[in-house]
């Protein structure tokens, strides 16, 4: 099942700064969100596999991150992995990865240059 084992094939080596910063964009637009009030953007899903990977490739940029596991016992609901990543490390991010998703840049850009500020 793709929704639990999702994952690059192969060593992260293998790829391109610039081609695993677009993967990350990726499943950042689609399962990434940006919390204004408290100045982060994070990613969460159910993919032990591909958030370890996020992860590494996060760290392979530069970018600061920190993993956390949402386990829920309750029927039906899946373990789910979190990526935060803080406020400091937005230009970074907006720099090397960014969002395609228009929504989601938007709130980005002003999250990074009220940092600047």
């Amino acid at each position: 099942n793709k929704t639990y084992n999702g994952r690059l094939k192969g060593q992260l080596s293998d790829y391109s700064l610039k081609f695993l910063a677009s993967i990350v964009r990726g499943n950042m637009d689609t399962d990434g969100y940006i919390r204004l009030s408290h100045g982060i953007v994070g990613i969460k899903t159910a993919s032990i596999y591909m958030m370890k990977q996020i992860h590494e490739i996060l760290d392979m940029l530069e970018i600061e991150n920190e993993f956390k596991v949402i386990e829920d016992f309750r029927p039906n609901c899946s373990t789910l992995y979190n990526i935060i990543i803080k406020r400091s490390m937005l230009p970074i991010f907006y720099k090397k990865i960014n969002f395609s998703h228009p929504r989601k840049r938007k709130i980005l850009e002003e999250l990074v240059f009220k940092h600047i500020k």
